[in-house]
């Protein structure tokens, strides 16, 4: 027995706006097109993912100093932690590329090394840390104590000849997109510096400036980025 009220013996009476809608899909300008199962279910093919893992050089052999452009070496005693990073990063590795600094390419060579890969680096200056102008290199004691102001006013402050956060977002975000394009569908491993993996990280999410200066990144951190097309870019992981 059907409930009484529920109405499934019988539609009512059309109203008004349903009316005009009948009359609209009954008019006899229009006839529907049925669908095949072929364009009902055509399969979709995505584009071809692109991922990115940026990877923080290890920590450097003389520490207290403001290193951005100024060269020095990587120190690379923890063969665990880089067996692990490089058994974690490279195991998929279609491609290499490195910043300039002496510290990221030895770095990553030993990474190459620890995965037994063949994979030959790609030195690319886009890649390299901000350029910290007059203070490049120098202790940081010594350095003006701007650690007072927001993350905001920080990622604005620009040293005596040398460039902004806010300066290195508008240089690694470009860069980043021609990698993706370039490279579309590879799996790549970057090995640059803690400001670079935050300038990506604000351009991949959209983040403030001062937001993404004050993201925590590691010596021998892995971040890794996908970049899926038109759809854009996602983050997959940071600071692993």
């Amino acid at each position: 027995m059907v409930p009484a009220g529920l109405g499934v013996l019988s539609a009512p009476d059309p109203g008004p706006q349903d009316a005009r809608r009948q009359a609209l899909f009954h008019s006899p300008h229009t006839s529907p097109r049925p669908i095949t199962d072929s364009q009902e279910f055509a399969p979709v093919t995505p584009p071809p993912a692109t991922h990115i893992t940026l990877i923080r050089h290890a920590p450097v052999a003389q520490p207290g100093r403001l290193y951005g452009r100024t060269e020095v070496d990587a120190a690379l005693d923890d063969a665990d932690r880089i067996a692990a990073v490089a058994g974690d990063a490279l195991a998929l590795a279609t491609g290499a590329v490195t910043s300039p600094r002496r510290r990221c390419r030895q770095t990553l060579d030993a990474l190459l090394t620890a995965a037994g890969s063949d994979l030959v680096p790609r030195v690319v200056e886009a890649w390299a840390e901000q350029d910290f102008g007059a203070w490049d290199g120098a202790e940081t004691a010594g350095l003006p104590d701007l650690w007072g102001l927001p993350m905001a006013a920080l990622a604005h402050q620009t040293p005596p000849g040398g460039e902004s956060f806010q300066d290195l977002c508008r240089r690694i975000g470009p860069a980043l997109d021609a990698l993706a394009a370039r490279e579309a569908g590879a799996r790549l491993v970057v090995c640059t510096h803690a400001g670079v993996v935050r300038a990506a990280v604000h351009h991949v999410l959209g983040l403030a400036p001062g937001r993404a200066l004050s993201l925590s990144v590691a010596p021998l951190s892995v971040t890794r980025l996908i970049h899926f097309g038109a759809a854009g870019w996602a983050v997959d992981r940071l600071n692993g």
